[in-house]
């Protein structure tokens, strides 16, 4: 079972438009001091299902991939 890194990384070597892994707002990222601060929570949930989304993406797109083999 290839992990889905692994997925992107042949997806990418075979010339596949994969999309960009989302990235957390900077400002919304808890502190070292664990301070989650105000709206950290719908921050956390908003990214959680982008990568949510984004591993979905990177599924389909090895599934197309494989079964074109």
């Amino acid at each position: 079972m290839l992990s889905i890194g692994q997925k992107e990384s042949i997806l990418r070597r075979e010339g596949t438009v994969v999309p960009q892994f989302p990235i957390r707002p900077i400002a919304n990222r808890p502190s070292k001091l664990g301070d989650a601060g105000g709206r950290g929570h719908e921050v956390d949930a908003a990214y959680e299902q982008a990568v949510r989304e984004w591993r979905a993406n990177v599924e389909a797109l090895y599934a197309s991939w494989l079964a074109s083999q």
